[in-house]
This record gives C-alpha cells, sequence and structure tokens, in this order.
C-alpha cells in the first residue's frame, strides 16, 4: 500500500483485521501545493484517528513522519513496526494508547509526541498498557503537557547516532507532569531519562535507567510513593527543587550528585542544551553548605530505601533535608572537594537509619535540631573499600554493620537504637555475618578488630575512631562556617 491521507471525515476509524499484514510506505518527497506542509505523514488525518484490530502494521516513513492525527491519535490495539524520519506516532491534542504491540524508530523525531501548545488541558499522552520498544533519534516520549503511565512495558534507546547540544535525547519528557502509576519502564538516554519542566510523581512500577545525564529531573517537585528505581549510571541521579520519598526501593549511581534539591532551570530553549536545566551547574549544592540556604529546596526522606553512590555529593541540598523514616546509605566521594552529605539549611533527622561514607575535606553530620542521635566518625586514615564497620551497645548488640563500597575517612550514623549518654565499641573487618542489602548487614563482623570505644555525649556527637571528641581542624564544611578544604570539582562532567 502507498501512502494514505484523510482530511475530510470528523473521525477515522481503522481496523486491522486478524491474522494481516498491512504495509503503508511513502516516498522520500512529497507534490505538495506553494505554502503547503501537509500531509506530511505516511498515514495522515486531519481529525481523530482511531485504529483497533489484531492486525499488523507496517509503515515506513521515509518523508516525515510515521502516523499523525491533527487532533487526538488513539490506538487500541494491534502490532505496530513503524520506521520513520521524523516522529513515528504524532498526535496534537494527544497520543492515548490502550494495547498492543509497538516496535517504533526513528531518524530526527521522537518516538511517540504530542504538541498542542496553545490548549492547556491538550498536548498529552497517556499510555494504559502494551508493549513499546522504542529507539528514537530525539526524544522517547514527548508530551507538551502530561505524560501518564501504566500496565506498560517499555523500553527506550535515545541518542544512538550523533548527538547536537540543539536537540533534546530525553526518554521520556513533559512540559507539565510526568505520573508513572505501575509497569515496567527501561531507559538508556543521551540526555535525561525522566524529565518535567512541573512535576514528575512515580506511585509504583520497575524502573532501570541509564542517562548520560540526569536519571530523574523535575524542575518543581518529585515524588516516590512506591516502586523499584534503579539508576544504572547517571550525572545526577535525582534532581528537583523538592524531592519527596515516601517508599519504594531507590538504587542511585552518579557520577556526580546522587540526590539534588537545587534551585533554577533551563529555560534558554524548549528542546536545548541537555545538561545545562542542572540545578547550579556541576558540583550542585557548593561545597560544605558555606552558600546561603534556599528554603524552597528541599530533600524529604518518610520511608522506603535510598542506596547512593556518588562521586559528588551523596545527599545535596541547596536548602534543608528532613528524614522521618527509611534507610538510606551513602557510598559518598573519595575526593575532599565533596561530601556524603552536603545541605546549606539544615538536616533534620527524627527517624529510620542513616549510614553514610566519603571522605573527610567537606564530611558533614545531620543538624543539632535532630531529635534521632548521630555519631559522626573521624578516621586516622583512609579505610579501604570493602572494609566493614560494624557498632556495638554495651551488651555486644550490633546496632549497625556497614561495609562501604569505596575508600572513606568519615562515616555518619544514625539509628533508631542509638541512646544518649550510652557507649558503644566500634569494629573493623573484612566479613560479616547475616544477610546484606545495600551494604548495611543484619549482624556483625567476623573476627572483627576493636578500634575504640565511643560514648554519645548529645544527640549529635562527632568523635575519632578511638573515642576522642573530633576537633574543629577534623570537620569538614558545615553550617556554623566549620573550616574544610577548598572546594574541588566532581570528577564526573556534564555532557555539553
Amino acid at each position: 500500500m502507498v501512502s494514505s491521507s484523510l482530511e475530510q471525515a470528523e473521525k477515522v476509524i481503522t481496523t486491522l483485521a486478524s491474522n494481516t499484514t498491512n504495509t503503508l510506505t511513502d516516498g522520500t518527497d512529497y507534490q505538495l501545493e506553494a505554502d503547503a506542509t501537509e500531509p506530511d505523514a505516511t498515514f495522515f488525518s486531519k481529525e481523530d484517528l482511531v485504529i483497533n484490530g489484531d492486525g499488523e502494521l507496517v509503515i515506513n516513513g521515509n518523508y516525515n513522519n510515521g502516523i499523525r492525527s491533527k487532533d487526538d491519535l488513539i490506538l487500541i490495539s494491534g502490532n505496530y513496526t513503524i520506521n520513520a524520519k521524523n516522529n513515528a506516532l504524532k498526535g496534537k491534542d494527544s497520543v492515548q494508547i490502550k494495547d498492543g504491540l509497538y516496535t517504533l524508530t526513528t531518524q530526527e523525531g521522537d518516538g511517540i509526541q504530542a504538541n498542542n501548545t496553545e490548549d492547556e488541558t491538550k498536548g498529552f499522552v497517556t499510555i494504559d498498557g502494551g508493549s513499546f520498544l522504542l529507539t528514537s533519534g530525539r526524544d522517547g516520549i514527548q508530551a507538551e503537557t502530561n505524560v501518564t503511565i501504566q500496565q506498560a512495558d517499555i523500553t527506550i534507546q535515545t541518542g544512538e547516532t550523533t548527538l547536537s547540544e540543539d536537540e533534546s535525547y530525553k526518554g521520556i519528557k513533559a512540559g507539565k507532569a510526568v505520573t508513572i502509576q505501575s509497569g515496567t519502564i527501561t531507559i538508556d538516554s543521551a540526555d535525561d531519562s525522566l524529565h518535567s519542566n512541573g512535576d514528575i510523581t512515580i506511585a509504583d512500577g520497575k524502573l532501570t535507567l541509564t542517562s548520560q545525564d540526569d536519571g530523574i529531573h523535575a524542575d518543581n517537585n518529585l515524588t516516590i510513593d512506591g516502586g523499584n528505581i534503579t539508576i544504572k549510571g547517571s550525572y545526577e541521579g535525582l534532581e528537583a527543587s523538592v524531592i519527596t520519598l515516601n517508599a519504594g526501593d531507590i538504587t542511585v549511581v552518579a557520577s556526580d550528585d546522587g540526590v539534588n534539591a537545587g534551585g533554577g532551570s533551563n529555560t534558554t530553549t524548549e528542546t536545548g542544551t541537555f545538561g545545562a536545566d542542572s540545578f547550579g551547574g556541576p558540583g550542585g549544592g557548593g561545597p560544605g553548605g558555606g552558600d546561603q540556604a534556599d528554603e524552597s529546596k528541599q530533600i524529604i526522606i518518610n520511608g522506603g530505601t535510598l542506596a547512593i553512590d556518588a562521586q559528588g555529593d551523596g545527599l545535596d541540598s541547596n536548602g534543608n533535608v528532613q528524614m522521618t523514616g527509611g534507610t538510606v546509605t551513602v557510598n559518598g566521594p573519595t575526593d575532599n572537594g565533596n561530601g556524603a552529605l552536603d545541605y546549606n539549611g539544615t538536616f533534620n533527622l527524627t527517624g529510620g537509619t542513616l549510614v553514610s561514607a566519603g571522605s573527610n575535606g567537606m564530611a558533614m553530620n545531620v543538624s543539632d535540631s535532630s531529635t534521632q542521635p548521630s555519631f559522626g566518625i573521624y578516621f586516622d586514615s583512609t579505610q579501604k573499600a570493602d572494609t566493614v564497620i560494624s557498632l556495638l551497645d554495651s551488651s555486644g548488640n550490633v546496632v549497625v554493620t556497614y561495609q562501604p563500597s569505596k575508600d572513606f575517612q568519615h562515616l555518619t550514623l544514625s539509628s533508631a537504637d542509638l541512646k544518649v549518654g550510652e557507649t558503644y565499641t566500634l569494629i573493623s573487618g573484612s566479613e560479616a555475618n547475616g544477610s546484606e542489602k545495600n551494604g548495611l548487614y543484619d549482624e556483625g563482623i567476623v573476627n572483627g578488630v576493636e578500634l575504640g570505644t565511643l560514648t554519645l555525649s548529645d544527640t549529635i556527637t562527632n568523635v575519632t575512631e578511638t573515642g576522642e571528641e573530633a576537633t574543629t581542624g577534623m570537620m569538614g564544611g558545615g553550617p556554623g562556617g566549620m573550616m574544610g578544604n577548598p572546594g574541588e570539582m566532581p570528577t564526573g562532567e556534564r555532557p555539553q
């Protein structure tokens, strides 16, 4: 079949008959009237376009788009293989997908796009099911307003070819909001894997993300209420003005900051200079909390598990950090220009388990406004990666056993089991008993060596490995003007 253009119908409904393969192919050039730009797709409709049925539709879009509707594009079912020069699926008002199998490949455009810029109630993408394999020359899924996904299996690859600073290569992008209700999403992107100029909410689902820029970026609010989220590689892992973690199992690997509550966004171009949407550029919120706090920037941790491996700052807020529950482990930087914890305001900890390991040049403990006790432990020399550290109470019970995956010279330990006025024993070894998750063990060390006896003299206590009070000179940056080494740039480099 040749290309199809439908221009005089209120709604077009196409049924893909079972056990059929239907092929549409157009040429590389259209003979249009002077100043005309349409049709511009192999399957083109000026009105709503609905496709259903169980058959197969193969589209070779040699001129521009694969399937395009100037109103709503609604796909109920079917098996689609689309190769397009520009966008594979494009609906101006919306793209709505209920089910089906989709193999979408584009050279210069998006896999799925909704682009109505005139009506804020339109320009959205909704996916309620189906299986997707998107290999995109630009964004995988892009909506002018909202992207909502549930019960779908989605794999996206962007930016395999030559990249341009003037283009966008994000996995999933929305102008207002991205909402993930459920499903399995795997993204390998040259730009942010998930990006919103407004908010991102993840209720559930399994997400596996690899990005040359941010794993998940929201200009405003990022809220995670559940799910299993693995950021296998990124420049910065989670980035937003306000980051709220209520539940879920989150793992972040970042060449700069792991979790960053920063300020501002890139507004120079709607699609442009990926990487420039970072908050504050390389280095995140600044060394050691010495900058003035921005009260609108927050990291809020109420539950779930968060494991961070960062070459820059681990948890970094230009404003405040609040932790009421959950479990956070940080394998932070080995250089002295960054810290496992870095905040410009306060870190108020009232519950949960926090264990962070990193260098001591910019090391920080939580704030003295916290109600749950915390140790900040400074080691005399760098401890090798995979050294196991265990803290025991006076009865020999394990409070915390942690095995950092990188070299470290400082630990921050906080647990509900810590009691002010009690004395604890710090032990070092190479092997631990019990089950392990994110470097935390539920039992103690095998054949460990006692380093010292530590007394928790106050809610926030900073000591050496032998139990002596840590002097100001040992401490890195932090609120109150603690002295530290001059800031160094992180080893990670944001794509340019």
